[in-house]
């Protein structure tokens, strides 16, 4: 049985129930521990602080929740550890999951009989009288209300007291930490709070900024920091490409982690097999680690399949997950070489990141004995929608990624080594800017997905 997650793309609804918008607005100020900006009611835009010039870094480890699955880290609300929380950087929401009694229908699937989630049991009553708005994820939906408790990223570590979602009811949906930008969050019409991320940089004085390395095949390194590069990367060698505002919204923002990737090479050849598309043609390129596959335009999934047609057939490599095309040939992935993607470097230039045959390809079974399938799926053409190209797990499986929201730019740089140990959960330091930043780290988890797609 095959289950993959096809994209966390946060697609918001905002729907207020039960009161009226004008009781919303008369809620308690009290209940609120930072500053809210009245909203036009569909995804009001916030601007972040950038925060002030820090001596302090928080990393944390991530859980890498194998081939169908999702990397989750550990947050403390309320002092309980939610060990099971998806790192999603398409979205901007915290929601957890709620308790049998505040959403019967969140524990009820029965998908993966052996993981219990971690669900949230509210130690006050719901804001705003209990109001509820609609959230829509690719796969997932639910109803949301408001809670205020203290939510830290560290046992015993700062806290701040935060407006967080709890699914009141739901299909499809998991603990999950959005860290997007202030024009995606999701809530009620008169209220339009900051992504978590930004309540706490703004609290400590981190830097607005964050770091992710996933790694792939069981391999250990799975981390995100929080305000600092890890002193384990090479500063220089970290190469940068511009985040871009969403300019087919109006007006333009930014909103997710939108790049320009220029063109689809294979390693070693003399010129790219396929352009991406750009913005001007109505798709954009999202940087998303909620999202488990690379999903590109059907024309680019069809020039790595017909390169590769004496290799393997041809419907192997758009990902389908109701019928997924399997090989189970020892040597396939040996066959393959390094699928690369090019960035400009925002001064003229380009750079290329090498995705690798052990990641864009997925072994479900051994090496002895292996369960080959894709890791690729054609993204639908624009319609009422924009396209979107999803550079997901399957990409940052090969990279270090610096979400660098001070100066709107993504950094990337190969991660093999970062990938050959485990993390230490030590404190160590490093010089940034002339500032040493103490960073804190302990390992990201990769888990089952409670919820997806399967075959």
């Amino acid at each position: 049985m095959i289950r993959i997650l096809l994209g966390i793309l946060l697609l918001f609804t905002l729907i207020s129930c039960g009161e009226n918008s004008s009781n919303a607005a008369n809620a308690s100020s009290s209940e609120t521990s930072f500053g809210t900006t009245p909203s036009a009611g569909t995804g009001g835009t916030s601007t972040s602080a950038t925060g002030t010039t820090t001596n302090v870094g928080f990393l944390d480890g991530l859980t890498d929740h194998m081939a169908d699955a999702f990397y989750s880290m550990t947050i403390y609300v309320g002092g309980k550890p939610f060990s099971d929380v998806l790192v999603d950087t398409a979205s901007s929401n915290l929601i957890l999951l709620g308790d049998s009694i505040v959403c019967p229908d969140c524990i009820t699937d029965n998908s993966f009989p052996d993981y219990t989630p971690s669900t949230y049991s509210p130690s006050s009553q719901a804001l705003y009288s209990g109001q509820t708005f609609d959230i829509q994820y690719a796969i997932g939906q639910g109803k949301v209300q408001l809670y205020q408790d203290n939510v830290a990223l560290q046992q015993n570590g700062t806290a701040v007291r935060y407006q967080l979602g709890a699914f009141a009811s739901g299909s499809q949906v998991q603990n999950i930490f959005g860290l997007g930008y202030p024009a995606n969050m999701a809530s009620l019409d008169a209220f339009t709070p900051l992504p978590f991320f930004d309540v706490f940089a703004k609290q400590t004085g981190l830097n607005s900024l964050f770091t992710i390395n996933l790694c792939a095949n069981n391999q250990p390194g799975n981390f995100i920091t929080f305000g600092a590069i890890d002193s384990e990367v090479q500063s220089s060698a970290i190469q940068y490409t511009p985040i871009i505002k969403d300019s087919l919204s109006s007006p333009a923002v930014y909103d997710y982690y939108n790049v320009t990737a220029t063109a689809l090479w294979i390693d070693g050849q003399a010129k790219p097999i396929a352009s991406f598309p750009t913005q001007q043609e109505n798709y954009l390129t999202v940087v998303d680690s909620g999202t488990s596959l690379l999903i590109l335009p059907t024309n680019m999934v069809d020039a790595i399949a017909s390169f590769y047609q004496s290799v393997a057939p041809t419907n192997f490599w758009d990902l389908n997950t109701n019928n997924p095309v399997t090989i189970t040939d020892p040597n396939f992935q040996s066959q393959l070489k390094n699928l690369q993607i090019e960035f400009p470097n925002g001064q003229g230039g380009t750079f290329k990141i090498n995705i690798s045959p052990q990641t864009y390809t997925i072994n479900l079974g051994t090496a002895e004995q292996p369960q080959v399938i894709s890791g690729l799926q054609s993204a639908p053409p624009p319609s009422d929608m924009p396209g979107v190209v999803l550079l997901g797990d399957v990409f940052l499986q090969n990279t270090y990624a610096v979400f660098d929201r001070e100066h709107q730019q993504l950094g990337l740089v190969a991660n093999a080594s970062l990938c050959a140990v485990t993390p230490s959960i030590t404190s160590t330091s490093k010089v940034r800017d002339q500032r040493s930043i103490p960073t804190l780290r302990t390992p990201l988890t990769r888990q089952p997905r409670r919820h997806s797609r399967s075959a």
